[in-house]
């Protein structure tokens, strides 16, 4: 019995610190919890949002839960294109993930002369529309950067994505596989651009990601990515984190 007892005492005190953890972790809806953030040692993301149409916090929240909390790199966003003019040496790689309508000519030549002398750039899906039919001033240096300017989609539907053969970047592993977004094809294409993975519609094969150079920065860019569904697709962030690799490495 007095066995017995003892091991009741020892499940009841577990039983009882269980419950004390559990009231600890539970969700609190009117209590804020902070993270120090330490940039020390980690890779410094810049990812630029704004714009008018295309900016969805919601992808820039997956992304950067995606990229800094499960991955390990340092994310910090902004809207404020001033950057460009202040300078951008302090990060690593510059994200673009938004349809850039206006940028002063300083903003614009700081953005260029940043890439040309070397910091890489990762560009998400509505980046190549940027400046089209914004009404601001004609921007083809940036679609050269970029690697193309967009021009039409059909209507928004499932397709599958196709990898281009003999690439030497990417491998089957980052195609074969159906997603439902826009499938997005260009004017001002730049032939430079070595192609990775493409798709079709009406037998009209179109580019789904490439990369290039410009200057002495490198450019990787993919179509995909119209909405958080996309986003957070398994297919769609196992090719941004080989991207983000890829143009990090020397």
């Amino acid at each position: 019995m007095k066995v017995f007892r003892i091991q009741f005492l020892i499940v009841l005190i577990c039983q009882l610190s269980f419950a004390q953890q559990i009231k600890e972790v539970a969700f609190d809806p009117y209590v804020s919890i902070y993270k120090k953030r330490n940039p020390e040692g980690l890779k410094k993301i810049l990812y630029i949002g704004g714009g008018d149409f295309h900016d969805d916090l919601r992808k820039a929240s997956i992304l950067r839960k995606l990229l800094e909390i499960e991955n390990g790199y340092f994310v910090t966003y902004t809207e404020d294109y001033d950057v460009f003019e202040r300078g951008v040496d302090s990060y690593d790689l510059l994200l673009i993930n938004t349809k850039i309508n206006k940028l002063t000519d300083t903003q614009y030549e700081g953005l260029l002369a940043a890439v040309r002398n070397g910091k890489p750039v990762l560009g998400i899906h509505a980046v190549t529309a940027s400046f089209r039919n914004s009404g601001s001033k004609d921007r083809p240096e940036f679609y050269k950067m970029i690697g193309a300017k967009f021009d039409h989609h059909p209507k928004m539907h499932e397709f599958t994505i196709h990898l281009k053969e003999g690439n030497k970047i990417l491998n089957e592993n980052f195609a074969n596989y159906a997603v439902l977004d826009e499938l997005y094809y260009y004017s001002q294409y730049q032939e430079g651009n070595k192609v990775l993975l493409t798709a079709s519609y009406e037998e009209e094969t179109s580019p789904m990601a490439w990369v290039k150079t410009y200057g002495k920065g490198k450019v990787f860019y993919t179509a995909l990515g119209h909405s958080p569904a996309v986003t957070s697709d398994s297919n769609f962030q196992k090719l941004i984190l080989f991207a983000v690799d890829w143009l990090l490495k020397p």
